[in-house]
């Protein structure tokens, strides 16, 4: 989840910082967090204060543009030809800001203006600063933080348009980065460049990010060709929404290709409730999950924000309080929720002919008690939505033909919720040999009721262990996991791939290759359907760390070099064999912002 943390309401006065606020927004990310929802904390701002029919930045940020700068004749909103009442405060009333698109006033003189006195006044940037390392000091020890975003979509004036975010916004986010890090070395920071350079393809202009590892590139994609509804017209505005699409997008995968940080599409959608949009959606998330981005749909619900026109494109509910099912279904999608290895690529592709998952990493077992070792995946999303007649579940581990089985290994199928799973376990003979996978195996399975589904909706736990401390008696072996609805149809299937790699200590590496099937959509749909994958790699800040805890994944990061799947691509076909059958159901829900 996203939530806003306004510079306005840390602090609303100069140096008097609201703890009571951040301890209540506290209780809100340890209540999410509870439920296993993470929280990104966003320095949200648009159009600064409310004196420019925006919201985020405190008075005392923008009281020294006027000091310093004469808008006696060319007041807000000059030029743009608006006439805007005013209240008993002196602000332009909301009724008359909600006039017009609120992103026409980032072009007034004193709007851009307040831009360029943050950017010169190493005072402000100070306070900036200040700001960060107060909310820094809060949340500093929180497990539910995913990262810091210190600003959202900043501006710049025409005549500074050409100006780098090196030269303009790289100063003031060292400075956030500086006193942020005084008490939080652990938590990512998120950083974004000028938003309007997506949408003339100019790229951030950062040459670097501070922090390295634990940066990461925050990046919006928008589509501004939509109806009074908030859908997309059929036809030429269409195309041209999927074109403007594209290159937002690619402009950012070109940045994130040079910067080598993480990257996180922390904004798109603001679509409306029908399919037209939910095509839309589909078409940005296929480019995203090609790509392994994280990514966040603007917004959840609409909570009276006034700096937006339409409340279709603000929420995934109607005003009568239900669904907006067709942006919801176009958002849900299947995803390995956490790892306890580094993946290396991720692969969902539903057409008519065949419905394949295919993830590649390497395993990072951990040091379980008395020498055992372990990789655990979890499969999450597992609902009533895809799922409203129940599922069923079966998991089972296949050792390579001829492989020799070093040490028991066990399987185990449990609810990351703790009580509905049976654990199942069976255990080879060591040193077995010529082992077919057609006759030998051991098997974990389990049958979620729809009430079950309904009620719980627990992420599914795949846990591959081995007594003797290593995982080598799977090389060149599977686990398959196959999921059906109730009923006996096909709804999805995975496998897991192992095989023993040069190049570690010791000469040796392991390595999971991870393919199969995941869930699709009611009805088959030829365009390709990627699977969201969630975790923190070593380029967003997960740690390396032998024996280190499970890694919480973010949306589609952990797949960070979807190419490498291909170079197994026939492997994965040989594993599949005789596995493709009828696939029914829908994507699985995710929590989104």
């Amino acid at each position: 989840m996203r939530i806003g943390v306004m510079w306005q309401s840390v602090e609303p006065q100069r140096g008097q910082y609201n703890m009571t606020f951040l301890e209540e927004v506290k209780k809100v990310v340890d209540h999410l967090g509870r439920h296993d929802i993470y929280t990104i904390l966003d320095g949200h701002q648009d159009l600064l204060h409310r004196a420019y029919c925006g919201e985020g930045f405190p008075s005392f940020a923008v009281e020294a543009v006027r000091s310093r700068y004469n808008h006696s004749m060319f007041g807000f909103p000059s030029p743009i030809p608006a006439k805007l009442e005013r209240d008993e405060k002196g602000m332009p009333s909301l009724d008359t800001c909600m006039d017009r698109p609120f992103a026409q006033f980032y072009a007034s003189f004193e709007e851009a203006d307040a831009w360029n006195e943050l950017y010169r006044s190493t005072d402000l940037q100070a306070a900036f600063g200040a700001y960060w390392g107060t909310v820094a000091s809060v949340f500093q020890d929180s497990p539910y933080v995913l990262a810091y975003e210190l600003l959202n979509e900043p501006s710049v004036s025409l005549r500074r348009l050409f100006k780098s975010a090196d030269e303009l916004l790289l100063p003031l986010y060292k400075e956030a980065h500086a006193q942020i890090r005084k008490h939080d070395t652990k938590h990512l920071i998120m950083y974004e460049t000028f938003v309007v350079n997506s949408y003339i393809r100019r790229g951030s202009g950062f040459a670097e990010l501070p922090d390295g590892p634990q940066a990461v590139y925050a990046y919006h994609v928008y589509c501004a060709g939509q109806n009074a509804t908030g859908d997309i017209p059929p036809g030429i505005a269409a195309s041209f929404c999927k074109t403007a699409l594209s290159w937002s997008f690619d402009t950012a995968m070109k940045d994130l290709d040079r910067l080598k940080s993480g990257a996180f599409m922390s904004e798109f959608g603001a679509l409306g409730p029908h399919k037209a949009s939910a095509d839309m959606i589909s078409f940005l998330l296929d480019k995203a999950d090609a790509k392994s981005q994280s990514w966040a749909y603007w917004s959840f619900k609409r909570f009276h924000d006034f700096t937006t026109q339409n409340a279709n494109t603000e929420t995934l509910y109607n005003d009568d309080g239900s669904l907006q099912t067709e942006k919801v279904k176009a958002l849900a999608r299947p995803f390995p929720q956490k790892t306890d290895a580094i993946p290396s690529s991720v692969k969902f592709e539903f057409v008519p002919s065949k419905a394949l998952f295919r993830m590649s990493f390497s395993p990072k077992p951990r040091a379980a008690a008395k020498g055992k070792m372990e990789v655990r995946t979890v499969l999450g999303g597992l609902g009533a939505l895809q799922f409203p007649g129940g599922l069923q579940v079966h998991v089972s581990c296949h050792p390579a033909y001829g492989a020799t089985v070093g040490g028991d290994l066990r399987l185990s199928l449990v609810s990351e919720c703790g009580s509905l799973f049976e654990e199942k376990q069976t255990g080879f003979v060591e040193n077995v040999y010529d082992l077919d996978p057609d006759e030998k195996s051991f098997q974990a399975k389990l049958s979620l009721s729809a009430p079950e589904v309904a009620d719980v909706g627990c992420p599914l736990r795949v846990v591959v262990s081995s007594s003797s401390g290593s995982l080598e008696g799977l090389e060149a072996g599977s686990v398959s996991i196959r999921v059906r609805a109730e009923g006996g149809r096909r709804v999805g299937v995975a496998a897991v791939e192992a095989e023993r790699e040069s190049g570690a200590v010791g000469g040796k590496r392991e390595s999971l290759n991870l393919r199969g099937s995941p869930v699709s959509s009611e009805r088959v749909r030829p365009e390709a359907e990627e699977v969201r994958n969630m975790t923190v790699d070593r380029k967003v800040g997960g740690k390396e760390e032998e024996g280190s805890p499970d890694v919480y994944l973010l949306p589609s990061a952990a797949a960070a070099a979807a190419a490498a799947a291909a170079v197994r691509e026939k492997e994965s076909e040989k594993v599949l064999a005789g596995e493709q059958g009828e696939v029914v159901g829908s994507p699985v829900s995710v929590s989104i912002v």
